[in-house]
């Protein structure tokens, strides 16, 4: 069974072991799986993230990883929970307030117009809108338990820089990218399908990003410049992204295939 311990035989004793969970004090999925000495989500979209078990603050966190063709997913530390992600309200609370808003219409015009008209076909109308309704509202409700429960971090983007369209939209959307904050500076990527090498470091208030050898992306916590990247941002009006604090790590599921290998951690 995936328990999760990432440090393999021979690894330098230095190195940390990571274990890791699906969030909410749950198991992984089995659609995480090992093949040989990769990890691969072979199943995404409903797996859901793996996160730490535990929170770190500085680290020192070398992987490495691939993506299908036009894939995108990334690694993401400081991971603190109840920060909600922008997205979430872009994907999930927007089109299911409008669902819920819409029921609620048609539930009106149902329980109004259809029951003087046709009685029996009213009642039926309403009563499967009032249960479809009430559900919309559960599930969003459990949507935002769920979301305020589980971590959400910085970001260490990797993508199919080549033909993913996210990673075509904007710089700071590429392969080893702050996401969303700072754009790759001399990145050198693989094609996708072959496995790149990658390094998070966190030292105090300074993070480096490292691409297949190069240092991509730089800079501090609480600083000007991560303050007014932050202020450009989707996740402008939350400070708390550029503040340090310890927090979880997240290998990613994001609807795609990706592979992890060689995930070693080292804390001073």
């Amino acid at each position: 069974m995936l328990a999760l311990l990432l440090a393999g035989l021979g690894v330098p004793a230095q190195v940390e072991t990571i274990r890791w969970t699906g969030g909410l004090g749950l198991p992984p999925s089995d659609s995480w799986r090992w093949e040989g000495d990769t990890l691969h989500l072979a199943r995404p979209g409903f797996a859901g993230s793996l996160f730490s078990a535990e929170p770190y603050d500085n680290f020192d966190l070398t992987f490495e990883w691939r993506v299908a063709p036009r894939g995108n997913s990334g690694v993401k530390y400081m991971g603190v929970a109840g920060r909600l992600h922008p997205d979430f309200f872009r994907f999930i609370v927007r089109p299911a307030a409008i669902v819920i808003m819409t029921s609620l219409a048609l539930l009106l015009i149902a329980a109004v117009w259809l029951r003087r008209r046709w009685r029996r076909v009213g009642l039926a109308v309403s009563a499967i809108l009032g249960l479809w309704t009430l559900g919309c509202a559960v599930g969003l409700g459990w949507a935002f338990h769920r979301a305020g429960k589980l971590p959400t971090g910085l970001e260490y983007q990797m993508t199919d820089d080549a033909a993913n369209h996210d990673a075509l939209s904007k710089p700071s959307h590429r392969s080893g990218a702050l996401y969303d904050l700072i754009p790759p500076t001399g990145a050198r990527l693989r094609p996708a399908g072959e496995f790149n090498t990658s390094r998070i470091l966190v030292d105090g208030r300074h993070v480096e990003h490292w691409l297949n050898g190069a240092k991509v992306v730089e800079y501090d916590f609480d600083s000007p410049a991560l303050r007014q990247a932050l202020a450009r941002s989707k996740f402008a009006g939350d400070s708390s992204f550029a503040r340090k604090s310890a927090g979880y790590l997240e290998l990613q599921d994001h609807g795609d295939e990706v592979w992890f290998r060689n995930i070693r951690l080292r804390r001073p």
